[in-house]
C-alpha cells in the first residue's frame, strides 16, 4: 500500500489482521482516522516506513501481538507508536514522534491471561514534546538506542502490569536525561 492519502475513517486507516503477513505500508499519509492510523493485529513480518501520521484519535502506530514487524522512517504527530500483547522482536528505526512516545504494554486476553511486548528494539530517531517519552507497562527485555529525546513531561515512566515487572528494559537516549 503506497503513495495515498488514507483519512477520516471510522475506526483505523489501515487494519493488517490475523495472518496478514509480510505486507508493505510505504509512503503514506494518514490524517483523522478514528481510533488508529495504523493497526497491526497478529500478523507479522510486515514493514511500515517513509509514512506520515497526524490527527489519530489513539495511537499512529499500533501494534498488538505481531512479530517482526519493520517500522522506520515515519513521522507521527501527537500520538504513539505503541506495542502491545505478545509483540515480539520487532526493529522501530529513525521514526520522528511529535507530541507523543513509545508505548510497551502488557494486554490480558482473557481475563487472567497477561501477555507481554519484549526483546523489541528502537534504534534512532527523535520524540519530542511528549508527556511521557518512553513508556514501559510490564514490558521486559526491549532496548532503546540512540534516540534522541526533547521537551518531554517525563523522559522514561516504567511500572509493573498484570504481575510483571518491567525488567530487562535497555535505555541509551541523547541527550541522556
Amino acid at each position: 500500500i503506497q503513495g495515498n492519502t488514507i483519512r477520516d475513517n471510522r475506526d483505523e486507516g489501515i487494519h493488517i489482521g490475523t495472518g496478514a503477513d509480510r505486507n508493505e505500508i510505504r509512503g503514506n499519509i494518514f490524517r483523522k482516522n478514528k481510533r488508529e492510523n495504523i493497526y497491526v493485529l497478529s500478523a507479522h513480518g510486515n514493514i511500515i516506513v517513509e509514512n506520515t501520521s497526524t490527527e489519530a484519535n489513539n495511537t499512529a502506530i499500533f501494534i498488538k501481538h505481531s512479530n517482526n514487524t519493520y517500522v522506520a522512517n515515519n513521522t507521527t504527530a501527537d500520538s504513539p507508536i505503541q506495542l502491545r500483547g505478545n509483540s515480539v522482536g520487532n526493529t522501530l528505526v529513525n521514526n520522528h514522534l511529535n507530541g507523543s512516545g513509545y508505548f510497551f504494554e502488557g494486554y490480558e486476553d482473557p481475563p487472567g491471561v497477561w501477555t507481554y511486548p519484549h526483546d523489541n528494539q528502537v534504534t534512532g530517531g527523535s520524540v519530542t514534546g511528549a508527556s511521557v517519552c518512553l513508556r514501559f507497562s510490564g514490558a521486559y527485555n526491549n532496548r532503546v538506542d540512540q534516540l534522541q529525546i526533547s521537551n518531554c513531561g517525563a523522559p522514561v515512566v516504567m511500572g509493573s502490569l498484570g504481575g510483571q515487572a518491567p525488567t530487562g528494559n535497555v535505555i541509551s537516549t541523547i541527550p541522556p536525561q
